[in-house]
């Protein structure tokens, strides 16, 4: 299994529902590498979270063949309130226009850290999130994750919430492409004729170059 990520997006939107308060500067989580927010505040009394923050288009580039094992998000958070808590966290796959959120929601019910920067890790390297991915749609450009944020003590006044960044890594299996079989039959007919003793080195040597190369393990750090 490979992975590419983690990524960031180079599209920060939001989705209004109507029922939320703003997100302010969304843009700012395209860049994980700066000390720069997206904003909001949450309200408990009456209810009012924030509305949808959507991070998309992470650049991610396949090999051909490849299928999903699982997505991995990384969400960077802070609020100044106790009692701020994630309300949402989907993936994201269309446009902002439209409640396009997919797959399971992986929110936690867990309280933020206050007053500091906190970061939550949701999915892993076997989960879909309930959802048929294929590599389609983690290379679209409207492909990302979404999330939103709540306050839950039932006190009056706006708090601040901010997000820094969205980052998602892909896990995926690539196939074995015919090229790389070529390879390997090569390398194999050359340990039988030149050193026959070490046909079966040269043999196992070639095969897993040959699939590391096809499954295409690729580090990507954009953020570092």
């Amino acid at each position: 299994m490979a992975y590419q990520g983690y990524n960031s997006c180079d599209d920060g939107d939001s989705y209004d529902t109507g029922t939320g308060n703003d997100w302010n500067n969304e843009d700012n989580i395209e860049n994980a590498s700066q000390a720069t927010y997206a904003t909001s505040a949450v309200n408990a009394n009456p209810v009012e979270p924030t509305e949808y923050l959507v991070g998309r288009d992470y650049d991610f580039s396949l090999p051909p063949g490849a299928t999903i094992d699982g997505v991995e998000v990384k969400v960077s958070h802070w609020t100044a309130s106790r009692y701020v808590r994630d309300k949402l966290v989907k993936l994201w796959y269309g446009a902002v226009s439209a409640d396009n959120s997919i797959g399971n929601d992986k929110s936690t019910g867990t309280d933020w850290a206050m007053s500091s920067d906190e970061v939550f890790t949701y999915g892993g390297s076997a989960d879909t999130w309930g959802y048929a991915l294929t590599k389609t749609i983690v290379e679209s450009n409207t492909f990302g994750a979404c999330m939103v944020a709540e306050r839950h003590d039932g006190a009056l006044g706006d708090k601040g919430v901010r997000c820094h960044y969205i980052l998602i890594k892909v896990w995926y299996t690539g196939e074995f492409p015919p090229g790389k079989f070529f390879v390997y039959i090569l390398a194999m007919l050359a340990g039988l004729l030149v050193v026959p003793q070490l046909a079966p080195l040269a043999v196992m040597l070639a095969w897993l170059i040959a699939r590391n190369q096809s499954k295409g393990y690729v580090e990507s750090y954009r953020y570092l």
